[in-house]
């Protein structure tokens, strides 16, 4: 069976507009973990049924 997994990103000044009280630090952490995963992400699980998209809003 099939399995598709589409990842929506936003770009960064999209998010900061909208961070409310989240500290700028924090926002940048999580963007370099992102960044750092992107790899393992569309790797889709290493199985041949599943399928990764990434797609920025």
């Amino acid at each position: 069976m099939p399995v598709e997994y589409v990842l929506v990103d936003r770009l960064a000044h999209e998010k900061t507009m909208t961070a409310g009280d989240r500290r700028p630090e924090v926002m940048k952490l999580h963007a370099e973990i992102l960044a750092g995963e992107l790899d393992d992400i569309r790797a889709g699980d290493g199985l041949p049924n599943v399928s990764v998209t990434l797609r920025v809003a």
